[in-house]
């Protein structure tokens, strides 16, 4: 796994809550946890088991007709008709 992946998702997921890198290594430590290496070590497992998940379900997909997909997502938008 690229260091800069998991230095990327670190730094998209601090921000999704709002915290800086520091901040959020100074959360994760007043909390009594290890920022490092712990938080890098659970990112890193984390993403690589998302990789290896989108990577066996994409392999087993396959669209045989993507009209009725679209179909049936426009057919699930509609509001159902109140009697």
């Amino acid at each position: 796994m690229d260091e800069a992946l998991v230095d990327n998702a670190v730094v998209c997921m601090a921000k999704e809550i709002g915290f800086s890198i520091d901040g959020l290594r100074r959360e994760v430590e007043r909390r009594g946890k290890a920022f490092y290496p712990l938080s890098r070590r659970g990112f890193r497992e984390q993403l690589l088991i998302r990789e290896l998940v989108s990577s066996e379900v994409t392999r087993d997909i396959e669209v045989s007709d993507v009209g009725k997909i679209y179909e049936f997502l426009s057919s699930q938008k509609k509001p159902a008709n109140k009697s």
